[in-house]
């Protein structure tokens, strides 16, 4: 499976591959205190900061069978409201989903996740998971909508389109 994130349109969002020139949206995104302490870190404290993370996250990871796809989830407006990632080692797809504090609770999170399941499932994902702290019930809520299950190390799922058998 030799991915490259690519545009994906849903109802409302364009998910369009992360670049360069998205620092500034990002940063804006990910820079409130709330999002970082969500993530266990702390946010970046400027743009170069958030445009160093997106060069490297094009570079792509050292590990040659690993890849790495990012999105910035945008409303038809234009208004940033999310970043999307996938970091994917053969048919198993990591997914991640971080929503600017001001979009919150609107549905962006698993509107666009499902959008890049289906879109990954296409291009030969079988295996979703997603790495979720304990206890953040927006992210496990988003997890049960795009269908992960709690298992003993990650939310995770199956799918199998086409197959005969729910493989879940």
């Amino acid at each position: 499976m030799e991915t490259r994130a690519a545009p994906i349109r849903t109802e409302r969002l364009v998910l369009d591959p992360i670049r360069i020139t998205d620092a500034e949206a990002l940063f804006a995104i990910l820079r409130s205190r709330a999002i970082g302490d969500a993530l266990g870190e702390t946010p970046p404290e400027s743009e170069e900061e958030v445009r160093r993370r997106i060069e490297s996250w094009i570079r792509g990871p050292a590990e040659s069978d690993e890849r790495w796809l990012n999105w910035l989830a945008r409303t038809d407006d234009g208004r940033a409201v999310a970043h999307l990632a996938a970091t994917i080692k053969g048919l198993t797809a990591w997914l991640a989903w971080v929503v600017g504090v001001d979009y919150q609770r609107k549905g962006y999170a698993s509107e666009a996740g499902r959008a890049i399941v289906q879109w990954l499932s296409e291009d030969g994902a079988s295996v979703f998971a997603a790495s979720i702290p304990d206890g953040h019930a927006a992210s496990e809520g988003v997890a049960r909508k795009l269908g992960l299950v709690l298992t003993e190390s990650a939310w995770a799922m199956s799918v199998c389109f086409g197959c005969r058998h729910d493989p879940r």
